[in-house]
């Protein structure tokens, strides 16, 4: 199924893409439904999260930093490092760059720490639909859609590109740039 067109080919880096992550992404989902059911059908789970909580609250903003820099960063990034070679065997993440990534990671979650106070004191801290809803608008169609998502790509995109500094430059001020990636 080869097609030699822009849209055909981004169709197939797309589907490529989709593939490749089809079996981590189930994985996640099956995490995330088997702590949900076990909040509400096993009180040890139950228990632990709301230890968590309770954890989360006496820590401030630090337990979202580290844990974001640990599981966004460092441990993608220890995966990567162990399984990618390039094309002479070589392995193809360094430490700098690692570095780099838990750095940003832990930014991250400085960033989305805040981005949700920010949602509590404009929309309000509810757990009804309506609360949920504008929240979930904002977060997938402002926060993900023009700063998340554009920001994430830039910076992997500068730690796939090291040293190449001019050559990630121009890409980036390319006018499709937000487009293509």
């Amino acid at each position: 199924m080869e097609t030699s067109s822009p849209a055909g080919a981004r169709w197939l880096s797309g589907l490529r893409g989709a593939r490749a992550n089809l079996v981590p992404g189930a994985v996640l989902q099956l995490a995330a439904l088997a702590l949900v059911l076990g909040y509400y059908y096993q009180p040890g789970v139950h228990a632990a999260l709301a230890r968590l909580v309770e954890i989360r609250k006496a820590s401030g903003i630090g337990l979202g930093i580290a844990s974001t820099a640990v599981f966004g960063g460092a441990l993608p990034f220890l995966y990567l490092r162990v399984g990618s070679r390039d094309a002479r065997g070589k392995r193809r993440y360094g430490w700098v760059q690692g570095l780099s990534l838990t750095g940003f990671w832990a930014y991250k979650g400085l960033e989305i720490d805040l981005w949700y106070r920010l949602q509590a004191h404009v929309f309000g801290g509810g757990h009804d639909f309506g609360t949920i809803a504008v929240k979930v608008v904002m977060d997938q169609f402002v926060y993900c859609l023009l700063f998340a998502v554009p920001v994430t790509v830039a910076v992997y995109q500068a730690v796939e590109a090291c040293p190449d500094w001019a050559g990630l430059r121009a890409d980036i001020m390319a006018p499709s740039w937000y487009r293509r990636r």
